[in-house]
């Protein structure tokens, strides 16, 4: 099955996918700017080993969602509001309550899938054709290693890299994606014990990270010189234990972060300025306790991928 839609969405739209996973509760809000999201609902499956992951396909915003007790995995096409084109659902088997890592990018032009299995360490990249069809390539990693995986594109080289982070001994890796499961690595260390959050995103046509600790509230940017090498702003201090969910989005131009706290429900919106300044919205009030997935998706997603994060899986 294709995942064309019959309607093309505007790809300049920003959107936030906010799932509950004791319910089913879906809602896509897309960004109208400040702290306004138009917000539309559904329910989905329920189950408390979701992974949603959105990508671009010949254009075209696109989501997988993925069940690792079962492995079940289906592909659909943005039609807006709540709306998606599925394709047929799919078991890959040999994912079966073994999914730890599950990311896209792109490479080339195309759009790429990687899986990880921390236990075993079994790592596959795979190339996207359409439907719920993937070519993978796949060799065995360090096992019980990767905390993080995370790919980002480096700007101005536009090349694709891949974050790899042990929060044990922080180890910090980046991989140069040469094709296949082919990366050029090379390894820096950071603080160990430390990392709970690690999200890149573009701003004025540069690279930039993001790192969180929650227990202590420190807060890091880090604006990449080159690949390996980061200048780090001046540590912000956020309230700690309070952070579980960061996600970058880009909208008209600009660079936003939004973070959720999900006991209070208190939710925050800001403009990233450069350097350690974000310019924050009024805050958002969500119900409590109601989200365990946020993931940002459509035009307004960094180098169209995208990264749930809620700490190390």
């Amino acid at each position: 099955m294709s995942l064309a839609p019959t309607s093309l969405v505007d790809l300049q739209q920003a959107n936030i996918l906010k799932h509950d996973d004791t319910n089913g509760y879906t809602y896509f809000g897309n960004y109208l700017g400040g702290s306004s999201f138009n917000w539309t609902s559904a329910t989905w499956w329920h189950t408390k080993q979701m992974f949603f992951v959105p990508f671009q396909y010949k254009g075209y915003t696109c989501l997988l969602r993925h069940d690792r007790g079962t492995g079940y995995t289906m592909f659909g096409s943005y039609l807006g509001g709540s709306s998606w084109s599925w394709a047929t659902l799919v078991q890959w088997s040999w994912a079966a309550g073994r999914t730890d890592n599950l990311v896209s990018f792109q490479y080339a032009g195309s759009t790429y899938f990687l899986w990880h299995d921390r236990a075993s360490g079994w790592t596959s990249v795979g190339k996207y054709s359409g439907g719920s069809s993937i070519s993978w390539y796949s060799e065995q990693w360090i096992k019980d290693y990767s905390d993080f995986l995370v790919p980002f594109q480096f700007y101005p080289e536009e090349s694709t890299y891949l974050l790899q982070h042990n929060r044990a001994t922080g180890y910090t890796n980046f991989g140069k994606y040469l094709g296949g499961t082919s990366f050029q690595w090379t390894q820096v260390r950071w603080a160990a014990g430390y990392t709970d959050f690690l999200v890149p995103y573009r701003y004025a046509g540069s690279t930039y990270l993001f790192q969180h600790n929650r227990a202590s509230g420190n807060t890091h940017i880090g604006h990449w010189q080159n690949v390996y090498s980061l200048t780090w702003f001046q540590t912000l201090q956020w309230a700690s234990n309070y952070t579980d969910f960061v996600v970058p989005f880009e909208f008209a131009g600009g660079s936003y972060i939004m973070t959720h706290d999900k006991a209070s429900g208190h939710t925050f919106l800001g403009g990233y300025l450069g350097g350690n300044t974000i310019q924050w919205f009024p805050r958002m009030n969500w119900a409590k306790d109601s989200t365990t997935h946020m993931v940002s998706f459509g035009g307004g997603q960094p180098w169209d991928t995208s990264v749930e994060t809620s700490g190390g899986r």
